[in-house]
């Protein structure tokens, strides 16, 4: 059984500089053979505060600002019962604003687009009630520079950095809704610290058109954060952060969901301090 209005993870967003590498879409169920999903979404995130690599929170350099928005394209298609296709393509914007005495500037990067996700996801062992799954994805950077850190040409972030995601997904529906749980694998070229993933979403379904989801989700580098305060004017590939989200899937008549959902990074080192939310449509 696979909860359709349930397919929508409620952490959106991967920043061009590895801002948000969850694995965005978290979900162990697969799509029924033949069929198309497409969810377009929108998001905005904010910070201007950072916790620091010992867990301090400090404002971020030059009493700045930093934001981004997303527009991504994503989509499954069921090849079979138990093997979905995935892509998605994300579009940003990415900007930092200096705001203090002596600074007065603003930084911004649009490239022609953040990565080109493919991928895919296969379910290993299905009951009526619950579902075993493992998934990979592969995020192709557009390529206008290689170099995390220090470019002078591009002085602000960089295109990111390639990475494969593999996961072990799990769901399990019952009568008051349906809860996932995901452990993932992040392997990334230019950068040689991978970083590991726990996520966990409670979904709650009172009524056939509402239903109400919560993720908690956790990102550990497997290796030393780097010693410097956190810039974000750089990519910030190594990261430690624990993250809550919260979404609402409201089903329209004809069958399409709206999903508008908030997200909040509650502590960390070496990654600054994101809120923002934004709205889904899964048609």
């Amino acid at each position: 059984m696979r909860p359709s209005t349930f397919i929508f993870a409620a952490a959106i967003g991967l920043g061009i500089f590895g801002v948000f590498n969850e694995v965005l879409y978290a979900n162990a169920w697969t799509q029924p053979e033949g069929n198309v999903q497409f969810i377009p979404s929108f998001f905005y995130y904010t910070a201007s505060n950072a916790f620091e690599s010992d867990g301090s929170l400090n404002s971020l350099p030059y009493n700045g600002d930093f934001s981004e928005e997303i527009l991504t394209l994503y989509g499954e298609w069921g090849a079979t019962k138990d093997l979905t296709l995935i892509g998605d393509v994300p579009f940003g914007h990415f900007e930092f604003t200096a705001n203090d005495s002596l600074h007065n500037y603003t930084d911004q990067l649009t490239p022609h687009f953040v990565y080109v996700g493919i991928g895919g996801r296969y379910a290993v062992l299905h009951t009526e009630h619950a579902i075993l799954s493992l998934s990979t994805m592969f995020h192709i950077p557009p390529g206008f520079h290689r170099g995390l850190y220090n470019d002078s040409q591009y002085p602000f972030l960089s295109d990111g950095y390639f990475e494969n995601i593999s996961a072990v997904e799990f769901g399990v529906t019952n009568k008051w809704g349906w809860f996932e749980a995901l452990l993932a694998y992040h392997a990334r070229d230019e950068d040689p610290v991978n970083q590991l993933e726990i996520q966990a979403t409670a979904g709650f379904s009172s009524r056939k058109d509402i239903s109400v989801k919560c993720t908690v989700g956790v990102m550990k580098t497997l290796g030393p954060l780097p010693a410097m305060d956190v810039n974000p004017e750089q990519t910030l590939a190594q990261e430690n952060y624990m993250w809550i989200a919260a979404q609402m899937m409201i089903t329209l008549p004809g069958g399409a969901v709206v999903a508008p959902s908030l997200y909040l990074r509650l502590l960390g080192g070496h990654t600054m301090e994101f809120s923002g939310g934004g709205l889904a449509f899964i048609l």
